[in-house]
């Protein structure tokens, strides 16, 4: 809750009346103006139809920018539904759908396995379809990998890192490339805060170092 701060220099007190949130509106806004296409598609349609599954992806998206990860969830897990239907189970589409499911449930930060599951299953897609060094299976790999830190399974996480910096070196011909400065930089956090490994830490920390 916003408390009003009286203007400099008026010397008054405050009316109570709370401050207008412009950022908060105006993703309330766009939730609801994604409800009423998926409405307008629906009655246009009908709700098994990719229309309005592409109409519950953005009203998704726009309740994940808005935090209401649990809303999110279930919104894209509709799309997912329809997609499925639409193009069965081995699509990039219903590899899009499962990133959103799993990126809203991690962020939800209740059901891990769920959000693993999801993401596991589009990087599985996408391997089988792009190739596992694609840029975008590499991505998917990286939002596992996230899931793991988040988890506490430094580990995991960290081989998942080391698998996923290897590939942006290849992908973008050398450590020369923010991606690959990023991902050292978490791999040295996690070696060098979560598995008491400074030596291989300072590696990598030296690496982002050099890229930065």
């Amino acid at each position: 809750m916003y408390l009003p701060v009286p203007c400099e220099g008026q010397g008054k007190e405050s009316s109570g009346t709370p401050t207008i949130d412009p950022a908060a509106q105006l993703r309330q806004k766009q939730i609801d103006y994604w409800k009423r296409c998926v409405l307008n598609r629906t009655v246009t349609f009908g709700s098994r139809h990719v229309r309005t599954a592409e109409a519950l992806m953005e009203l998704g998206n726009a309740q994940l920018s808005d935090q209401d990860y649990s809303s999110a969830t279930k919104t894209f897990i509709s799309a997912l539904k329809v997609y499925r239907k639409a193009y069965g189970d081995k699509h990039l589409t219903i590899a899009r759908a499962l990133d959103k499911i799993g990126l809203s449930e991690s962020k939800r930060q209740v059901n891990y396995e769920f959000a693993l599951k999801a993401l596991t299953e589009g990087w599985t897609i996408r391997c089988e379809l792009l190739g596992s060094d694609h840029i975008d299976s590499v991505d998917s790999l990286n939002n596992i990998a996230g899931v793991y830190l988040n988890q506490g399974e430094f580990v995991i996480a960290a081989r998942h890192y080391k698998v996923v910096m290897a590939s942006r070196e290849q992908i973008f011909g050398g450590i020369h490339h923010a991606s690959v400065a990023v991902t050292a930089f978490t791999l040295a956090c996690i070696l060098d805060d979560k598995l008491n490994q400074s030596g291989e830490a300072h590696v990598y920390f030296n690496l982002a170092k050099h890229i930065f």
